[in-house]
């Protein structure tokens, strides 16, 4: 049984590190959009949507520092020193969740942006 359970856990954290995957390959293409904007000529935004495009941006850029974290392959260390994969399920979860928030906000700033 708790083969089983050991099974579906690692399952699990093999589908978080697939949408962690996800998550780096739409921020690189939202990174693309907002660097093209940026670079458009001077007069395309306004102070106001100048300063949402860099807040987007940021948010974007640490957004991506939870998703890494989240995606290194620590499954074996954890079953190395006898951690539960249910707390690195946990983690990877949170900081996928942190990562999500800050993606969010940082496409409500680039909306306020266009």
């Amino acid at each position: 049984m708790e083969a089983d359970s050991e099974h579906d856990l690692s399952e699990r954290i093999n589908e978080l590190n697939e949408k962690g995957t996800q998550l780096l390959l739409f921020l690189s293409f939202a990174l693309v959009a907002g660097v093209t904007l940026r670079v458009a000529a001077k007069d395309v935004l306004t102070v106001q949507q100048a300063h949402a495009l860099t807040c987007a941006m940021r948010l974007w850029v640490i957004a991506f520092f939870p998703i890494l974290a989240s995606v290194l392959p620590v499954k074996e260390l954890f079953q190395r020193f006898g951690l539960s994969l249910e707390i690195l399920r946990c983690i990877k979860m949170l900081l996928l969740i942190l990562a999500i928030v800050l993606i969010c906000v940082g496409s409500g700033y680039f909306l306020k942006a266009l």
